[in-house]
């Protein structure tokens, strides 16, 4: 069990810290955990600002835009699609 934890990080603790980052105006459409790995994609006003709060994270590293960032028409927030490794 103890090996198991230890390749599966805490999906309470990953659901909260993205959350957090996404606060306000965001809007998560997708998450995708896969081992250590964490991919979200949606809306924001900032990506700029959601990748500090998650990179200021100690059990967080290697935050990296998926692609590239563009603005939605309707309400100029930023289209993002983002990756993470989460440690113990």
């Amino acid at each position: 069990m103890i090996a198991r934890k230890k390749e599966h990080p805490d999906l309470a603790y990953i659901w909260s810290l993205v959350t957090q980052a996404i606060h306000g105006k965001a809007v998560l459409e997708r998450m995708e955990i896969n081992g250590r790995q964490v991919k979200i994609e949606g809306e924001t006003p900032s990506v700029e600002r959601i990748i500090k709060i998650l990179e200021a994270d100690e059990k967080i590293s290697d935050v990296k835009v998926i692609g590239s960032v563009s603005s939605t028409a309707k309400n100029n927030n930023e289209l993002m699609k983002l990756s993470m490794t989460i440690h113990d």
